[in-house]
């Protein structure tokens, strides 16, 4: 899977409806504070950084699993790539 905007943004669309939530949201918010401060690092991809905050919670497409999201969401993303 090539990740880019439109793939992470219909990862976090399908995670959503798997486990409808504030958490995807709260990783729409968190995207936005990546960008931001990513485009005042010179070093730093304002679009990667969006992206990577889009999908820094994407574990909890499994469900309420307190920290077992983070495990989830390094499985989501190994399967694709």
């Amino acid at each position: 899977m090539e990740l880019n905007i439109q793939t992470a943004e219909l990862a976090l669309r399908e995670a959503a409806e798997s486990n409808p939530g504030a958490w995807a949201e709260h990783s729409r918010y968190v995207a936005e504070a990546c960008k931001n401060i990513a485009s005042h690092c010179k070093d730093l991809s304002s679009e990667q950084a969006y992206i990577f905050g889009l999908l820094h919670d994407i574990g909890r497409y499994a469900g309420v699993s307190s920290e077992r999201h983070l495990i989830d969401g390094y499985r989501y993303c190994m399967e694709r790539g």
